[in-house]
């Protein structure tokens, strides 16, 4: 789990591209293929050699530790 003060992964920065979209899931090749700078490539590629899912969400939403461990379809799952 990657608890942070964003919702899930975006395709761009949602701070500078008002048409950016959240992906509510991508594999582990999207995620670096494509750049995104929501965590250190080089511990995507640990979770993808070790066959480990991650999921992005906001920490910062009361609940949603509790929902992220529940499984419930909160903020980006990358597999």
């Amino acid at each position: 789990m990657k608890a942070s003060k964003v919702d899930g992964i975006y395709d761009s920065d949602p701070k500078i591209n008002d048409r950016a979209s959240k992906l509510t899931e991508l594999t582990y090749m999207e995620f670096i293929s494509g750049e995104l700078q929501v965590m250190d490539a080089t511990a995507v590629t640990m979770c993808k050699e070790h066959k480990v899912p991650i999921h992005v969400f906001d920490m910062t939403v009361p609940g949603n530790i509790v929902k992220a461990v529940n499984g419930d379809q909160i903020g980006t799952i990358v597999h």
